[in-house]
């Protein structure tokens, strides 16, 4: 047909009857649906959209929610402020079009939900509780009921409502986002109750301050995202309460009645799993739970490892039995409960829970009304946020203000990430209580008014909901900024904190920076490892590592970094309790360094009283100290309530050096079995190692001292050694005093030195004073004490095995036979000396000539392996030569040996000898003249026996 030309239309009121405003209005609906144009004029010169339209518009629109739930996925970026705003912008644009966004999906107005809607279309929708349905395709037709039936509809858009705007897609709920803030604590909290009951993604990005006038709670499978420049702000009029806590913590308890390990299970949810031999699976005996296979449990009561925290149920037997997967390896075969708990327990725990707080949750503790107090016994109303039971969760916390304790009190959770956390908080920041199972903390910072980052079971009875085993929790990087305290690990018997590493710690605190101790209402702490891979805190008041534990098999410190001079502490202090013993099986550092050159150093190690430790091994690459207290190392003597710091082994290492003559490195009062300086560059201390009277062994009945590889140099004095038996090991070492001059080794009184191996001094000249008179002792190795003695001194004595050590004869007053050394007394004759049978002989007689002390003896027993030639002189009356104690071992076959007898001015005595071992092939002379010396030679058969030669008498 012909095209008919387009009439002019009439300006004619709407409706219009003019035929040409019907033509026109003919071509203008066809142009709406069929151009491309995105809009259209009518005949009263009025735009319009077209349906090219409305489906650009929906295209925009449906990209721009989807771009903005992408970017909240990344809401940490640089980014987050512009993605706020865009999110912000474009959850308005979709509430304001969203009949514009349905049309242009081809959907119908929607309409709201009622009993007898006749449904025939996929295209027909409704409104019910805030969110817009559409029909399911092979549902229809069907007429509607009273009562919604999910499974005739499929969710398509939220709509805008007083609480919150939900943004889907045409499959599932992608992000919930709240409106800004409203002025009212009651309208805020509510708003952010109902977005929490919806789970899913929840966006609190309007920047603005909301209140909280009561707590919120937190379900599984939800995330809490509170944006840039929001601030959740305490209502000073409301009741005290937590911002947060989590479903599971109010979720019902069950009894648990046993738990066994089982050896047979064959895991339904893994491949390749072996039905036999394993120990990871647990029968749990529970009347009447409600759990089902997937879920995830948590335990708490039992006493053994392994057997509380939370655990997968992998299948269910009955309504009262089910079994779980260990996340360790059990102790033992089954559970007993601890009187804490009396009993064994369990409850559902929530699952994939997340909170990032990127601006600020204000508690505003100072300001609250004392008549909001609640008269709860748990306090638990002063936390800032509680999460009890939660498998996968994670925190953030970009600022959190003013909460009278715990930031956030966390227990019993598994696979719990904090990413960032900083708090600036009135009290306490984070608060782990056990049990809890893969920890991973990435950052603490902050400058709370109390510990920033505990372990514990609640400082307090009424803050403490549970308790159990630590069993691993990583913290990488732990930054105190003039907090109280960093760390604080605390807690209760039977249980331990097996596993806690820490990255680094750096920063400022007021008191000690870590803390293992005992703490009101927590009195049992046993800790498994404490590892720091670096430590560089500063500690104003206090020590940089406090423990007081009664437990600790593992302290390990990669880098020790002395800031500042201790007031009032020590870098690192162990015991000195009032309350409870301390017991640490090794104590670890692998390098210790200063800060500055200038830093003075109090002591770097405190070993106090009520402590016992296995072992010790501290190495510093190149410490050069400019001042010095009382020890770098320090141990303490006993009192009359507390007893003396036991440690069975010292290690020092490496390299360390001071310009003063005054500075000690070890100073022990209190009980040691062995010091190991082997592998020390020691230069210009004072003393090495000094003692006094109180040091005794522990485990031993000597001290060991190894010195073997020791480098010293420039030194005052090398060890000043008071109490009991000391034993020395060197091996070559070259000692060179300093400008003073003195003797290397100092020995008290009632002290007895063994020195095994040898050591040369190089340079030294002291004063030796004695009863008998003073000396001169020349690079003596050691010089005994000149002090007064009092009642019950004895004497020092020194024992030497080797003939090159240079000491003062006079006091290896107890030798055993076989001891070596050389005369050090300047002005005698240097003579090296070895100690036998009758006394101390120069080494070129040794095994040549013997003199007995005593000539009055009637039966006399040569010792012929010390000396080949054994002369009594002077005899006085008749004599007999019989077996000696010794077996002559170390004489061989066809040795030669003698015995002299000198007659006394009477002479005619007579010598006899024993026939079991001398054999003579003539009758000897029995008798000589006075003053003649007879020689009686022999040959070694073996086994004793003795065979003569010829005699000969002099005059």
């Amino acid at each position: 047909m012909a095209q008919v030309p387009l009439p002019t239309p009439t300006d004619n009121e709407v409706p219009s009857t003019d035929i040409r405003d019907h033509l026109f209005a003919g071509a203008k609906l066809d142009e709406a649906m069929t151009s491309s144009q995105l809009t259209y004029i009518d005949r009263l010169g009025v735009e319009h959209i077209t349906f090219a339209g409305f489906e650009s518009k929906a295209n925009d629109t449906i990209i721009a929610v989807g771009h903005s739930a992408a970017v909240s996925q990344s809401i940490v970026s640089a980014s987050a402020q512009a993605a706020i705003q865009d999110i912000n912008s474009t959850v308005t644009q979709t509430a304001n079009d969203a009949a514009v966004v349905l049309s242009g999906l081809g959907y119908l107005p929607p309409a709201p939900f009622s009993s007898g809607l006749s449904v025939s279309s996929t295209r027909f929708t409704v409104t019910y509780n805030g969110n817009t349905y559409a029909a399911v395709a092979d549902k229809v037709p069907f007429t509607t009921t009273s009562t919604f039936d999910g499974s005739q509809w499929r969710l398509l858009a939220g709509v805008m409502s007083g609480d919150v705007m939900t943004i889907v897609d045409a499959a599932d709920t992608v992000v919930h986002v709240m409106p800004g803030p409203s002025g009212s604590p009651a309208t805020d909290t509510a708003r952010l109750q109902a977005a929490l009951e919806k789970r899913g993604t929840i966006l609190c990005l309007n920047p603005g301050t909301y209140y909280y006038s009561s707590t919120s709670t937190i379900r599984s499978n939800t995330r809490l995202v509170i944006g840039h420049g929001v601030a959740w702000e305490k209502d000073i009029n409301s009741v005290w309460g937590p911002f947060l806590r989590n479903a599971a913590y109010s979720n019902s308890r069950y009894a648990v009645t046993s738990m066994t390990v089982s050896t047979s299970y064959s895991d339904p949810w893994k491949d390749n799993v072996s039905s036999s031999g394993l120990k990871a699976y647990l029968n749990i005996a529970c009347p009447r739970h409600n759990f089902i296979a997937g879920d995830y449990v948590a335990f708490y009561g039992a006493v053994e490892f392994g057997f509380d925290g939370i655990m997968k149920v992998v299948s269910v037997t009955d309504g009262d039995n089910f079994v779980v997967e260990a996340h360790n390896l059990p102790k033992g075969t089954s559970a007993t409960y601890d009187a804490w708990a009396n009993g064994l327990f369990c409850f559902k725990a929530d699952e994939n829970i997340s909170v990032e707080i990127y601006g600020r949750l204000d508690g505003k503790c100072t300001q609250l009304k004392a008549s909001g107090e609640p008269s709860d016994t748990m306090k638990l109303y002063l936390m800032g946020m509680i999460f009890h039971g939660i498998m996968n969760g994670s925190l953030y916390i970009n600022s959190i203000r003013r909460m009278r304790k715990y930031s956030a009190l966390i227990a019993n959770v598994r696979n719990f990430v904090v990413p960032f956390a900083n708090i600036d908080n009135y009290s306490d920041g984070l608060h782990f209580m056990p049990p809890y199972v893969g920890v991973h903390i990435k950052t603490i910072a902050g400058a709370g008014g109390d510990d920033i980052f505990a372990l514990t079971g609640g400082d307090f009875a009424h803050y403490e909901i549970s308790r159990g085993h630590g069993y691993d929790i990583t913290c990488d990087k732990l930054n105190p900024q003039n907090a109280l305290c960093a760390v604080k690990i605390t807690g209760n018997a039977p249980y331990r904190f097996w596993n806690i590493n820490i990255g680094g710690i750096t920063g400022l605190t007021q008191t000690d920076a870590i803390k293992a101790i005992w703490d009101t209402n927590l009195t049992y702490t046993a800790i498994g490892t404490l590892k720091i891979g670096l430590f560089d805190c500063a500690v104003q008041i206090g020590s940089g590592l406090k423990l007081t534990a009664d437990e600790i098999d593992s302290v390990v410190i990669d880098e020790y970094v002395i800031s500042q001079k201790s007031i009032n502490g020590w870098d690192i202090a162990v015991g000195d309790s009032s309350r409870n013993n301390v017991a640490i099986k090794s104590l670890i550092v692998r390098n210790v360094r200063l800060k500055t050159p200038d830093v003075a150093v109090t002591r770097f190690l405190q070993l106090g009283r009520a402590a016992e430790v296995d072992y010790v091994d501290i190495h510093s690459g190149c410490l050069n100290i400019s001042a010095l207290g009382s020890g770098f190392i320090y141990s303490n003597g006993a009192t009359d309530t507390l007893a003396a710091n036991k440690t069975s082994r010292i290690k020092l290492s490496g390299k360390i050096s001071a310009p003063s003559a005054n500075y000690v490195v070890m100073f022990l009062n209190g009980m040691n079995d062995a010091i190991d300086v082997s592998g020390l560059d020691f230069e210009g201390f004072a003393n090495l190692i000094r003692t006094s009277k109180t040091v005794a062994p522990w485990k031993k009945d000597h001290i060991d001292i190894n010195a073997r590889g020791l480098r010293a140099y420039d030194i005052n004095r090398l060890f000043t050694l008071y109490a009991g038996k000391w034993k020395i090991g060197f091996s070559g070492e070259v000692l060179t005093p300093g400008a003073l001059k003195l003797t290397p080794i100092f020995m008290g009184y009632n002290t007895t030195l063994h020195i095994d191996g040898y050591a040369r001094v190089e340079g030294s000249s002291e004063l030796m004073v004695t009863p008998s008179g003073s000396f001169t002792l020349v690079n003596s190795l050691v010089i005994p004490t000149a002090e007064s003695m009092v009642a019950g001194d004895v004497a020092p004595v020194i024992h030497s095995y080797d003939k090159r050590n240079l000491l003062p004869l006079a006091f290896a007053t107890a030798p055993q036979a076989g001891e070596e050394l050389t005369n050090a007394v300047s002005g005698q004759k240097e003579n090296r000396l070895k100690y036998g049978h009758f006394g101390w002989v120069p080494e070129s007689d040794w095994r040549n000539y013997q003199v007995a002390g005593d000539a009055t003896a009637a039966v006399y027993r040569p010792l012929f392996d010390r000396g080949n030639v054994w002369h009594v002189n002077g005899i006085k009356q008749n004599i007999t030569i019989a077996q000696s104690s010794s077996n002559w071992s170390v004489l061989k076959p066809g040795a030669r040996v003698a015995v002299m007898v000198t007659q006394d001015s009477i002479g005619g005595h007579t010598v006899a000898f024993d026939p079991a071992n001398f054999t003579f092939g003539y009758t000897p002379a029995t008798e000589a003249p006075a003053g003649t010396t007879s020689v009686y030679e022999f040959v070694y058969q073996g086994g004793g026996k003795f065979y003569s030669m010829i005699p000969n008498v002099w005059a």
